[in-house]
């Protein structure tokens, strides 16, 4: 929670001088912390490649099926915004979604 505020009110301080600002909010059950989400945006529940300084010596097999298709969804959307800018407003709820030793 308090990473949060300062980021809403960065937001609305540039949002003052600028029209185009986006933020989001990611987590996933029993496994929230900053930089959590690059794990999605990078493809590590195919690759075992983890993105974050929190994960090491993971593989594929730690991810269930739930989280494989957040990551699609994740890739999808951070595609389209970086590609054509198109920001989508999605609530993404898994009911799995835990990381397994």
């Amino acid at each position: 929670m308090h990473m949060i505020a300062p980021t809403d009110d960065m937001a609305n301080l540039i949002a003052v001088h600028s029209s185009d600002i986006y933020e989001y909010h990611f987590s996933t059950p029993g496994n929230s912390f900053h930089s959590v989400e690059l794990n999605y945006v990078f493809g590590a529940p195919f690759s075992g490649q983890f993105a974050d300084e929190m994960t090491v010596n993971g593989s594929v097999e730690q991810f269930n099926e739930d989280q494989r298709q957040l990551c699609k969804d994740v890739i999808k959307l951070w595609t389209n915004f970086a590609r054509n800018g198109q920001v989508r407003i999605v609530k993404i709820q898994l009911c799995s979604a835990k990381l397994t030793a």
